[in-house]
């Protein structure tokens, strides 16, 4: 009989610590959610404060990373090491390339974009927009050109061009890639495309903002090419 009073004992004794612990766990898990909980109310509140106020945040908790795939990060190095003629020539693309030089210069992907669909009705029509800058200050309207369907679209990006007016009225593309310009999370459906205030052999240097890297005009390959140095 005393022993198996002694063991319902022990038994309760170990139930109530049992019980104790779980009560501690529990508290302990409430309270990390909490914490949790109050960080994202803390960063959603500074967030609103901040697009209220019209500021940029300059705390980088908050200020999601500019720098993706570049081998810089555009505040840390960029703008520190840089002066920015504009930060974004892509701000306001237009469309009516068909009253523009382009026209003839885009006959042929528009004419191979048209036999595609003819063969393969699922492939995309193609969406071609454009935004006006002065690369090497002549006075003419230079042209960054987009270009977005199955064919110009891949996991790198879509196509990009730059062609620059000459003097007697004809284009010269200095520019043929793939990269990511084109995004539709935007306001204006694209990435900043900045440009730096000095030149090379003549033409603004420009920065890829998503890619966060430079390219620079070479003379020899007549050519924008990306530059590695600073």
């Amino acid at each position: 009989m005393e022993y198996w009073v002694e063991s319902n004992n022990k038994f309760s004794k170990m139930m109530k610590v049992l019980f104790l612990g779980m009560c501690i766990l529990l508290t302990g898990c409430s309270a990390s959610q909490e914490e949790k909980q109050m960080d994202k109310t803390e960063e959603s509140f500074v967030l609103k404060e901040e697009q209220e106020s019209g500021i940029e945040s300059k705390s980088s908790k908050y200020q999601p990373e500019r720098s993706r795939t570049g081998p810089y990060n555009f505040t840390e190095h960029i703008e520190k090491k840089h002066k920015i003629l504009t930060y974004d020539i892509c701000s306001n693309p237009q469309y009516d390339y068909e009253n523009t030089l382009l026209k003839e210069y885009l006959a042929e992907d528009l004419e191979l974009n048209r036999q595609l669909r003819e063969k393969l009705p699922d492939n995309t029509s193609l969406s071609i927009d454009y935004h006006i800058f002065d690369f090497n200050d002549d006075g003419l309207e230079d042209y960054v050109v987009c270009l977005a369907s199955s064919e110009y679209c891949g996991s790198a990006g879509n196509n990009v061009r730059i062609y620059i007016q000459e003097s007697n009225g004809k284009l010269r593309r200095v520019l043929d890639i793939t990269m990511r310009l084109l995004n539709a999370n935007n306001p204006n459906g694209h990435e900043a495309f900045t440009v730096l205030d000095e030149k090379t052999d003549g033409y603004y240097a420009i920065v890829s903002i998503f890619y966060n890297r430079i390219l620079r005009y070479d003379k020899q390959t007549e050519q924008y090419e990306f530059h590695e140095g600073e």
